[in-house]
């Protein structure tokens, strides 16, 4: 058996875990396996990895990882934030919905973290005009 074929098997089984704890959490979230994946990166491995260093450490071209990170943001999932040097640079971030997500799958694979003790950002709204 090839190694990629462990790998992957791995990964799916990985996905069917978390993708289970979520829906036992009763967090009705549609997600893929890779944005399953990347939110439990996120909250464990990586805070605040950017574009590239997700890339890397999933194999994905920059469309791809473009697409998936702006998936996870538009549904409140991660958040940027421009880095301090270099501000076209992003950092990603889980907000508390992501960490929520990322805590389920977690748990269902025996590492009890509760959301709120996972690194994460916290958005305001947005100011509106005139108040």
């Amino acid at each position: 058996m090839a190694k990629d074929d462990d790998g992957m098997r791995e990964a799916v089984s990985a996905f069917m875990v978390a993708n289970q704890a979520v829906k036992e959490a009763n967090l009705d979230e549609k997600l893929s396996p890779i944005q399953m994946v990347l939110l439990q990166f996120l909250a464990l491995l990586k805070p605040g990895a950017t574009p590239g260093e997700i890339g890397a450490e999933y194999e994905m071209d920059s469309a791809h990882c473009a697409k998936v990170l702006k998936t996870l943001k538009d549904g409140g999932y991660i958040h940027p934030v421009a880095d301090a040097k270099d501000g076209r640079v992003k950092h990603y971030y889980n907000t508390l919905k992501g960490s929520r997500v990322a805590s389920a799958a977690l748990e269902k694979r025996g590492h009890a973290i509760p959301a709120e003790d996972l690194p994460h950002v916290v958005v305001s709204a947005p100011k509106i005009r005139g108040s």
